[in-house]
């Protein structure tokens, strides 16, 4: 007989503000040439949110938060759906957020202007160094 995996319970998740420390904004352009193709030329951004976590995680309270625009948000099938993911956790958490083009326009004028103070995650238990990030927000006040 199968077993049925238990649910998680909204207790079960971490929930996390993070005061933000520092920003750093990344602009490349690579060239892509590929056999019988036009060569093109790509470019990519990234922001990089440094901070303080309010309680640890695994006994880490520095984080960073690397977010960069995604042309399409795919969910796929895994559950809980996650908008990123914590990627490691030694000396500080490390998280990925993909986020559509659009909103991370948005935020990256929020940061560059100088109002991005806090940011919050929802995260799932990190096992083995790695969890997933089930909602994100940034914003220039504290939420409650």
């Amino acid at each position: 007989m199968r077993r049925r995996r238990a649910r998680r319970q909204a207790e079960d998740f971490l929930w996390r503000t993070i005061e933000v420390r520092s920003v750093a904004p990344s602009v490349s352009l690579h060239s892509e040439s590929r056999r019988g193709e036009e060569p093109r030329i790509e470019s990519s951004s990234w922001l990089e949110v440094h901070g303080d976590l309010d309680s640890p995680v695994k006994d880490v309270f520095d984080i960073t938060i690397d977010l960069h625009p995604e042309e399409e948000l795919r969910v796929g099938t895994a559950r809980p759906v996650a908008v990123g993911a914590v990627i490691g956790i030694s000396c500080t958490v490390s998280v990925v957020v993909a986020l559509l083009p659009a909103d991370f326009d948005r935020l990256w004028m929020l940061a560059l202007s100088g109002h991005l103070k806090f940011a919050s995650l929802t995260l799932t238990p990190p096992k083995y160094g790695s969890a997933l990030v089930l909602n994100a927000g940034f914003s220039s006040e504290r939420e409650e």
